[in-house]
Order: structure tokens, then C-alpha cells, then sequence
């Protein structure tokens, strides 16, 4: 039976990539042997508010651009009535894993292993270990803003790394936890655990089709761009933001070098290796808020009768058990200022729910006041420090693959990422 994995990189801007490998040539082994496979260009949407990885991704698991799927926010997924490729396969009688595929729905119905991404809200593959795993994994990631992590998430988490954890990647994952002052550490050490519950995980299991979905390097993009060696650029970020000694690009790539090495090394069948898309240095900074408490700030402000379900970073989506209680929230959200600058300027009204974004993004202090429904609220207090975005998404991606597709050509022209989901539907039926 043929195996393929379909690793989802995402974000990495490979030309970046290549500066510091082509600096270094015999340091990084895992990437030098990725770019021994054959290499192909995507694009995905030309309008910028659509080129969002959980639009891109979408795309990559359905075969379909986005003005076939019209899925465009996180986790909207669930709403979408046509097949991924997942059930495809599965009805083909294969056995299908996924680890963390972002904006994908569980809808197998004999799942090898299936882990969600930390924002969409479907279920696990049922076992214990992969409930307890996406759990920890969401509320990790959801409060990843604060640097906090729960008791009974760390309880999970040690358990799944003590079962998981490959042993020679521990010298890694001690370095990354005793340099937990880098705060991109704690992305890089989660994806590092990711990849080692996914090969062991398509053994374990033994999956016809697997899919890992990594995000730590786009969040290290996000957040440290212009901390590179390799930025030309005339923006820099904040002394107290990052240490002009670090470069946190570098820490990334020399992570996902390992990470690389040993799935190409340690996991059977053939590969294709995606970003979907990219991230190139911003033209302007701006600060990223997440709302500490999204329940309470929302009650203090006067919503009613309403659920909240946050979403990645800045986004939050809320459904009201009522027409009239949905049209005053959104009234509000939509009214609501300070110092002259709406604190929600994205508030999008559905059928049945409302998607909201946190866009405010001025420096805060103690000063900071905002007064609504007679409540004088503390904005430096109610909203949690992201980062100064210093990377933001250009629709051009990059992948490689080590063997010959007739829906996905490689040294050619940039094809849509919708062809990398029909690549992997060839593999098994051609």
C-alpha cells in the first residue's frame, strides 16, 4: 500500500530560508536534504483580506479555490458542506492522520489519529491521549498572550511528552525550556512535540495518508521579522522587545532543521512539503491586543445573552440567543472608542453569528480609560500585550515533493495551492 504525507510548513518564507543556509551550507542538514526533492511555487487569492492561512488551507484540503469554498474565517470550516480530502481518502478505504491541520473539520469516521488545530471547534480522534493532547494544545495556545499554562494542561502535556518525546530531541527541548525568556521558544518546543507525536503517531497507527500542520515558524515571522540578520530594512523593533543579540529567525530554522531532518528520515512513503503561502517584512509596525478575559471585558461593556468563542490572537466569535440581543452588540462593538480610534473596527455579521476582531493597536498605559455603560474599564488591564507585527501575509508559497505528479508541476509556473489537495487525491487513484 502507498504512503504519503502531506506536511504543512506554515508561512516560511524560504527565501529568507535560503540566506542563511547559503551563510552556513553544512550546518543545517534537514533543510539541505528538503531542497534536494523537487521544488514547485504557489499562489493562493489576490485580495489581501483573503490570503489568510485558514483560507489558504482550505484551498490545500478541499481541491477548491476560495470563490468555490467561500470559507474565510477561522474555524468556519464547520459550516462547509463539500468533502476535504480527508473523507476522500477515507472512502477510498485508506487510513487517514492529521495532526493540527488548521481550519479542518474531523468528519472521518475511522480515524487513524486526529488531533484539531487549537481554534476549530471539532472533535478528536476520541482516545484519550489525542483529547488530552488538543486540549492542552488549545488552552496552551489560547493563552499563549499571557504566558500562562494551567496546571492540568501541564499535567497532559508532560504525560504526552514523557510518551511521545524522541530522545535525542531532548537536549533541544531542554535548551528551548531553560530560554523561556525567548518567548518564540515556546512555540518552537511545541511544534518540536508536534512533530514527534506525528511520526510516532503514522507508526503507531500505521496511516495510509498523515498530515502535520506546524505553526511555529509563522508566529516567530509575525512577531521577529525584522529581528533577522538578513532584514534590509529600515523598521526595528523595540530594545525591550528583543535583544539585538538574538536572532530569532535563526532559532526557528535551526529547530525546524531537526524537525525536517528526522520526518523525512523517520516517516515511510513519499512527501509533499508546503507553506500555502508567506510572510514578507512589513512597511509598518503595529501592536497586536487579545482580550485578557473576553467573557468578562464583554459583559463590562454591555453585551447580553451572548457566547464567545475566541479565536487565533485578535479574533473572537460570538453567537447572541437573541435577534434583538445581537443587533445591540453589534451596535456597540461597532460604537465603541477610544481616543478616537474604534476598538473593533472588523465586526462581521453572519447568519447566526457575529466575527469580531480586536483592532485597536495604540501604545497603552495606566492612562488608558475607557468609559462605557457607566464602567470606567482599565484598557492596559483588559488587553494582553501580542507583539509588534513585524511580518505580514504575501500570497506566494513554496513546496517540494519527492516524486512525480500530474496535477502538481514542479520547476514550472506558480500554481494555485488548491492543486496540492488534488495532487494528493492522484497519488492514491493514479
Amino acid at each position: 500500500m502507498k504512503k504519503l504525507s502531506l506536511i504543512e510548513l506554515n508561512e516560511i518564507n524560504f527565501d529568507l530560508v535560503q540566506k542563511y543556509i547559503d551563510q552556513d551550507p553544512n550546518v543545517f542538514s534537514g533543510f539541505n536534504r528538503l531542497f534536494e526533492l523537487m521544488a514547485f511555487k504557489t499562489f493562493g487569492e489576490s485580495e489581501y483580506d483573503h490570503i489568510e492561512p485558514w483560507v489558504h488551507w482550505v484551498s490545500v484540503h478541499t481541491g477548491k479555490g476560495f470563490e468555490e469554498h467561500q470559507v474565510f474565517r477561522l474555524g468556519d470550516i464547520v459550516e462547509f458542506s463539500g468533502e476535504q480530502i480527508f473523507e476522500k481518502l477515507e472512502n477510498l478505504g485508506l487510513k487517514v492522520g492529521c495532526v493540527s491541520p488548521m481550519n479542518a473539520e474531523n468528519r472521518l469516521k475511522r480515524p487513524a489519529f486526529f488531533i484539531p488545530d487549537p481554534w476549530t471547534n471539532t472533535s478528536s480522534d476520541g482516545s484519550t491521549m489525542s483529547r488530552g493532547i488538543h486540549q492542552a494544545l488549545r488552552q496552551a495556545v489560547n493563552d499563549n498572550a499571557e504566558g500562562k499554562i494551567q496546571p492540568i494542561t501541564l499535567m497532559y502535556l508532560l504525560g504526552a511528552f514523557l510518551y511521545f518525546s524522541k530522545l535525542r530531541n531532548w537536549p533541544t527541548y531542554i535548551k528551548l525550556f531553560f530560554n523561556r525568556r525567548k518567548r518564540w521558544n515556546k512555540a518552537l518546543f511545541l511544534d518540536l512535540f508536534l512533530s514527534d507525536v506525528f511520526i510516532k503517531f503514522t507508526r503507531k497507527r500505521n496511516s495510509d495518508f498523515s498530515t502535520l500542520f506546524l505553526n511555529g515558524f509563522a508566529h516567530v515571522q509575525h512577531h521577529y521579522f525584522l529581528a533577522s540578520t538578513h532584514y534590509n530594512g529600515s523598521l526595528s523593533n523595540p530594545s525591550e522587545y528583543v535583544e539585538k543579540e538574538d536572532d530569532p529567525i535563526l532559532d526557528a530554522i535551526r529547530v525546524y532543521d531537526r524537525i525536517i531532518g528526522q520526518i523525512l528520515a523517520d516517516v515511510d512513503g513519499h512527501k509533499i512539503i508546503a507553506t500555502a503561502l508567506r510572510q514578507i517584512a512589513v512597511d509598518e509596525q503595529q501592536i497586536y491586543y487579545r482580550l485578557r478575559s473576553h467573557d468578562e471585558f464583554l459583559k463590562n461593556i454591555g453585551l447580553k445573552n451572548f457566547k464567545v468563542e475566541p479565536r487565533m490572537t485578535r479574533d473572537f466569535k460570538l453567537t447572541f440567543s437573541d435577534l434583538k440581543s445581537e443587533k445591540h452588540g453589534v451596535a456597540l462593538l461597532r460604537s465603541i472608542e477610544h481616543s478616537g480610534i474604534r476598538l473593533f473596527n472588523d465586526v462581521d455579521v453572519r447568519d447566526g453569528s457575529v466575527f469580531v476582531t480586536l483592532t485597536y493597536n495604540n501604545q497603552l498605559s495606566k492612562k488608558d480609560i475607557l468609559k462605557v455603560n457607566n464602567q470606567l474599564i482599565s484598557l492596559q488591564a483588559s488587553f494582553v500585550f501580542v507583539a509588534v507585527k513585524n511580518g505580514h501575509h504575501d500570497t506566494n508559497g513554496y513546496g517540494f515533493m519527492d516524486f512525480e505528479s500530474k496535477s502538481l508541476e514542479c520547476g514550472g509556473a506558480r500554481q494555485h495551492v488548491k492543486f496540492i489537495g488534488k495532487a494528493v487525491i492522484d497519488y492514491f487513484v493514479t
